[in-house]
């Protein structure tokens, strides 16, 4: 026999948390931002803000903080207009503290490059 569970919203018991995922691990944060031409949020999830912190150099700050800075960054880059091509590697000479996650951005020269579109992915476990 089959089953079929149809929801809204998963909540803890106390209604308003989020529940706790134990079999499995979900992102505990993550952003979609703009940084070519202006810096810009288009979306993010466990982020309180972004910030720029120059050429190739972002900052997602954790709306909840990490357990410690032992957890994974993985960022992303694409360019669907220009020709200056980045490509990517997550933490850039940023270490991690356990609110504040570090992306930095380079072309294949390790150049600081700003792409069109950044991406950033955080893992591990919240305090």
């Amino acid at each position: 026999m089959t089953s079929v569970l149809n929801v809204d919203t998963i909540a803890a018991k106390d209604g308003t948390s989020p529940a706790t995922l134990t079999k499995q691990q979900a992102a505990k944060a993550w952003a979609s931002f703009v940084m070519y031409s202006s810096f810009s949020t288009r979306d993010t999830f466990g982020a309180s803000s972004l910030t720029d912190n120059g050429t190739g150099d972002c900052r997602i700050n954790l709306s909840n903080s990490m357990s410690d800075s032992n957890y994974a960054v993985f960022g992303s880059g694409c360019d669907s207009v220009t020709s200056h091509n980045a490509g990517q590697r997550a933490g850039g000479g940023f270490c991690p503290s356990s609110s504040v996650a570090g992306i930095c951005f380079t072309y294949s020269n390790n150049n600081k490059s700003d792409p069109e579109l950044g991406h950033g992915l955080v893992h591990g476990d919240l305090a």
